[in-house]
C-alpha cells in the first residue's frame, strides 16, 4: 500500500470530525457540571485537534478580571487560576498561538506556561447577550501550527460548552441575585433603625463597603457645593487618609462628565475603567491631578441621592484594591442601595422638620398662654387631654366624649354646644366662659378649631386651641370706660367753657340793674335772688373746668416709647385676630407733650385698625423724628372709607362701626392734637386689591398751644 493510500482523504476526516462533533454533541446535552462537561470536551478535542488540556475561564466584569472555572489534563489550574486584563478589546475572538508568548495580554501568565510545559494554544472566546463572558482554551505542550480545520474544530468544540456554561451562569446569576437582595433586606433594616441624619448616611457608606465597593463615599448637595458626609473604605489606614483631604483638593464639577453630568442631569454614571480624560478633567492643578492618580482608582460608579424628586446629593462606588471592574449589574445594585438610603435620608429630615414643627407649636402656645386639644368628627374627646385637664379641673373621666361641656358657664353651654353642633365651616372659633381652677371661677375664652381630612375630604378629627381672653376683656373694658370718661369729661368741660361767657354777660347784667334807684322792694329782692343763684351757676362752671383740667403739666416725652405701651396694651388683640404688626420707631423721638393724652389718641386710632382689618391683614405702626416735629402714622389694611363717611369722620358721635363705636374717639384725638399744635390728618383707598387708611400726625417738638392749657417745657 503506497504512502498515500495509507493517509485518510479529506473526505474520511471530515466525515469522522463530523461523527465526533455529532456523539460529543448528544452527549453533552445532559451534562449540567461543568467540570464533566469540560472531561468530555478534552476527549474529542484529543481526536480532533491534538489538544493535550483544557479550560475554561469565566469573568464576571466584562473581560477585566478572570478566573479558571474548571480545567482538564492540567497538573497545577490554581497557580494560573487568576489573570487581569487591561482592556477586553485586545481579546480576539480565536486566538491561535503557535508560541504563547507571541500575545502581549497574556504576559503575566508565561510563567505559569513555563511551569506547565505549555508552548501552544487555541483560546476562543464565548458571549453571553453582549457581555464577554467566557473562553474555552486548548493546550499544546509541544509547538504546534494550527490548520484552518483546527481552528475550526475549537470553534465548534467551544460553541458545544455554550449551553452548559450558560446554565452556570443561570445559576450563578441567581446565586448573585439572592445575594444581592439579601444584602439590599439588610441594608433596609439597617436604614430604618434609625432616624439620624448623620449616622443613615455613615451607615449606608458602611453598607457598600466591602459587599459593592472597596471604598465609598456619600456627599450632600447644597448651594452648588458638596460637603463629604461619610467616608468607609476596605483598608482603615486609607479610611482615615480620604478623610483628611485638602479642602483645595475638593472634587471640580463639571456638566460634561463626572460627579458634575450626575449632578446636572441626575442619572447614575458607570466607568468599567476610569477614563484618564475624566481624571484630568476633574482636578484642578496638577499636584490634584497628581493625587488623584495616587488613589489607583480602578471602576467608579457615581449615583445620585434624591428627596421629593430634589438631587440632594450624591454617592460614589469605586474599586482600587481588589482591582476589580463594576458591571451593569454592580451599577442597577448601587442605584437601589442609593434609593433607599434617598428614602432614609428624605424620612430623617422629615423627622427633624416634624421635631422642629412640633417645638415651634410648643413654644407659640407656651408664649401665648394657650392650651392644644384635639377631638373626633363630633368633637368628643378620644385621647387623655392634660392642659384642658389643668385648666378646669376635669379628670379624663369627666372629661372624655362630651363631658368637657361641663366646664362651661351654665349660660353658655346650650348655646356653645348647639353652635358647635351645627357649625360647618372649615374653621370654627367659639367664645364663652370656661371654669378655671386657679382662680376659681369662670373666664372668658376664645376656642379655635380647624378640621384634618383625608384624602377625599372626610374629617378625621378636629384640632384647636383654646384662648384665655379674660383679661384682655377686662382691660379693654377698662378702657372703654376710661375712654367714655374722659369724654363725658371733655364734653361737660366744653359745654362748661361757652356757657360761662354768657353767664358773665347775666351775672353783669343784674349787677348793672342792682344799682338802679327806681327798684321797688319786690323787685329789688327777685334780683338778689337771681344774683345768688347766678353766683352758684358760675361755682359750677368753675368746678367743671377745673376737673375736666389734667392735673400734669407737659413735659418733654419720648413718643416712641408711648406707641410702643400703646401697642405691647393691644398685642393680645391682634393675636386674637391674626394680624401682623409691623413698627418702625426711631429712638428718642422727643416732643413736650402731656403723655396720658398722646397715648390716648394713638390708643384710639390702633383700636380703629384693628376694628377695620380682616384676619391676616398687616397694622403698620410708625414714629419718625423730624427737624421740627415728631411724625406718628397708624396705617392699616382695612376696606378704607367712603367718601360720603369722609366729610363728617371728625364730627362727634359720627361712627361708621355701627354698634360698636361711641363716635367721640376721632372727635376727641383731633381735639388733643389740636391743642398740642399739631395736625391729625388721613388717607384712604377703597379699591378691590389697594385698599386701607392711613392716619397721620405731626407733632411740634417745642410744645406751643394757645389754649387754656398752655404748654411750656
Amino acid at each position: 500500500m503506497s504512502g498515500t493510500a495509507a493517509k485518510e482523504t479529506d473526505s474520511e476526516v471530515s466525515e469522522r470530525g463530523l461523527r465526533i462533533l455529532v456523539d460529543a454533541s448528544a452527549a453533552l446535552l445532559t451534562v449540567s457540571d461543568v467540570n464533566t462537561m469540560l472531561g468530555r470536551v478534552l476527549e474529542c478535542a484529543k481526536e480532533l485537534i491534538g489538544a493535550e488540556a483544557c479550560g475554561v475561564w469565566r469573568s464576571l466584569d466584562g473581560g477585566y478580571n478572570w478566573r479558571m472555572l474548571a480545567s482538564a489534563g492540567l497538573s497545577d489550574c490554581k497557580g494560573g487560576s487568576l489573570l487581569k486584563v487591561p482592556d477586553p478589546s485586545l481579546i480576539p475572538e480565536v486566538a491561535a498561538l503557535e508560541d504563547v508568548r507571541s500575545l502581549q495580554v497574556l504576559a503575566d501568565r508565561v510563567p505559569w506556561y513555563d511551569s506547565e510545559q505549555i508552548r501552544s494554544l487555541i483560546c476562543v472566546t464565548l458571549r453571553i447577550g453582549n457581555r464577554l463572558a467566557a473562553t474555552v482554551t486548548f493546550y499544546y505542550r509541544k509547538r504546534r501550527r494550527f490548520t484552518r480545520d483546527e481552528t475550526q474544530y475549537a470553534r465548534l468544540l467551544a460553541n458545544l460548552c455554550a449551553s452548559t456554561l450558560y446554565m452556570s451562569e443561570l445559576q450563578e446569576a441567581q446565586q448573585r441575585e439572592r445575594t444581592s437582595l439579601k444584602f439590599l433586606a439588610e441594608a433596609s433594616a439597617v436604614l430604618a433603625s434609625s432616624l439620624d441624619y448623620q449616622k443613615t448616611l455613615n451607615t449606608v457608606a458602611r453598607l457598600a463597603v466591602p459587599f459593592l465597593a472597596d471604598w465609598c463615599t456619600v456627599s450632600m448637595y447644597e448651594n452648588s457645593k458638596l460637603t463629604a458626609i461619610a467616608i468607609a473604605h476596605v483598608d482603615p489606614e486609607r479610611e482615615r487618609m480620604l478623610g483628611q483631604v485638602p479642602q483645595e483638593f475638593g472634587e471640580r464639577l463639571h456638566e460634561a462628565g463626572g460627579t458634575g453630568a450626575v449632578l446636572s442631569t441626575g442619572k447614575s454614571l458607570l466607568y468599567k475603567s476610569l477614563p484618564e480624560e475624566e481624571v484630568v478633567a476633574a482636578a484642578k492643578s496638577p499636584e490634584h491631578l497628581e493625587w488623584i492618580r495616587s488613589l489607583s482608582m480602578v471602576s467608579v460608579i457615581v449615583v445620585p441621592l434624591k428627596s421629593r424628586d430634589r438631587l440632594i446629593g450624591v454617592m460614589h462606588f469605586i474599586t482600587d484594591q481588589s482591582k476589580r471592574h463594576f458591571t451593569e449589574d454592580d451599577l442597577h445594585l448601587a442605584e437601589d442601595l442609593a434609593g433607599r438610603a434617598s428614602t432614609a435620608v428624605e424620612n430623617a429630615q422629615l423627622f427633624r422638620e416634624l421635631g422642629l414643627s412640633e417645638s415651634r407649636y410648643r413654644s407659640l402656645i407656651e408664649a401665648t398662654s394657650s392650651l392644644a386639644w384635639t377631638s373626633d368628627p363630633e368633637g368628643k374627646f378620644v385621647e387623655p387631654q392634660p392642659a384642658w385637664s389643668a385648666y378646669c379641673g376635669q379628670t379624663w373621666e369627666e372629661l372624655k366624649d362630651h363631658g368637657w361641656a361641663n366646664a362651661l358657664h351654665p349660660d353658655d353651654r346650650d348655646r356653645l354646644l348647639r353652635e358647635i353642633i351645627e357649625g360647618t365651616e372649615d374653621k370654627q372659633e367659639f367664645r364663652g366662659r370656661l371654669w378655671h381652677v386657679p382662680s376659681k371661677t369662670y373666664r372668658h375664652c376664645t376656642v379655635r378649631a380647624v378640621p384634618m381630612k383625608d384624602e377625599v375630604g372626610q374629617v378625621q378629627e378636629w384640632v384647636g386651641v383654646l384662648l384665655d381672653i379674660h383679661d384682655q376683656i377686662l382691660a379693654e373694658e377698662k378702657l372703654r370706660r376710661t375712654e367714655q370718661l374722659a369724654t363725658a369729661g371733655r364734653l361737660a368741660a366744653t359745654v362748661a367753657h361757652e356757657i360761662n361767657n354768657p353767664l358773665e354777660s347775666v351775672t353783669n347784667l343784674i349787677y348793672l340793674a342792682q344799682q338802679s334807684d327806681a327798684l321797688d322792694p319786690t323787685t329789688r329782692s327777685y334780683l338778689d335772688t337771681a344774683a345768688q343763684e347766678m353766683q352758684r351757676v358760675a361755682q359750677i362752671v368753675r368746678q367743671t373746668l377745673g376737673f375736666y383740667r389734667e392735673n400734669s403739666a407737659p413735659k418733654d416725652a419720648d413718643i416712641g416709647e408711648i406707641a410702643a405701651e400703646v401697642l405691647d396694651l393691644y398685642r393680645r388683640n391682634f393675636m386674637a385676630k391674626g394680624l401682623r404688626v409691623a413698627s418702625e420707631i426711631d429712638a428718642q423721638a422727643m416732643a413736650c407733650v402731656v403723655p396720658g393724652e398722646i397715648r390716648q389718641v394713638i390708643a384710639n386710632l390702633v383700636a380703629n385698625a384693628i376694628d377695620a382689618s380682616n384676619p391676616g391683614a398687616e397694622i403698620r405702626v410708625t414714629v419718625k423724628k423730624q427737624e421740627e416735629d415728631v411724625l406718628i402714622r397708624v396705617a392699616d389694611q382695612g376696606t378704607g372709607i367712603s367718601e360720603e363717611s369722609l366729610g363728617h369722620l371728625f364730627e362727634p358721635f359720627f361712627t361708621t362701626k355701627k354698634d360698636l363705636g361711641t363716635g367721640l374717639g376721632l372727635w376727641v384725638s383731633r381735639g388733643l392734637i389740636d391743642k398740642h399744635n399739631g395736625t391729625l390728618t388721613l388717607a384712604t383707598k377703597t379699591g378691590e386689591q389697594d385698599h386701607g387708611t392711613t392716619f397721620t400726625i405731626l407733632l411740634p417738638v417745642e410744645g406751643e398751644s394757645d389754649g387754656v392749657d398752655a404748654l411750656s417745657c
